[in-house]
C-alpha cells in the first residue's frame, strides 16, 4: 500500500463515522454512509467557501444515481477526487 494513500485513508477512517476510501491510482474514491459526513466533506474540503481557504483536493465528482450502473458503491454518498495537498487534507480531517 502506498504511504500517501495509507496516511489519507487513516485520516478519513479516524475522523468520519463509516466510510471507505479506494485508491484508483489516478484518483481516489471516498464513500460515506452518513449524509452529515458527506456534507462536511463538501463544505470543508471540496468547497471551503467563505473560509479564505483553498481546497486540498481537485477534479471532484460526486456519484449520481446514474453512475451506479457503472460503479457499484458500498455507501450512499460517494465522490471521486485527486489530492492537491496531502498535508492540508489530513490536517483538515484531523481538525474536524
Amino acid at each position: 500500500m502506498d504511504q500517501t494513500f495509507k496516511e489519507i485513508k487513516d485520516a478519513f477512517y479516524e475522523n468520519c463515522d463509516q466510510c471507505k476510501l479506494i485508491d484508483q491510482k489516478i484518483a481516489y474514491i471516498i464513500e460515506f454512509k452518513h449524509e452529515d459526513d458527506s456534507e462536511w466533506f463538501e463544505d470543508n474540503i471540496v468547497f471551503p467557501e467563505g473560509k479564505n481557504e483553498y481546497s486540498p483536493v481537485k477534479n471532484v465528482m460526486k456519484f449520481s444515481k446514474d453512475a451506479e450502473e457503472f460503479a457499484k458503491v458500498l455507501y450512499k454518498y460517494a465522490y471521486i477526487f485527486s489530492v492537491k495537498d496531502k498535508n492540508d487534507l489530513i490536517e483538515k480531517l484531523k481538525n474536524r
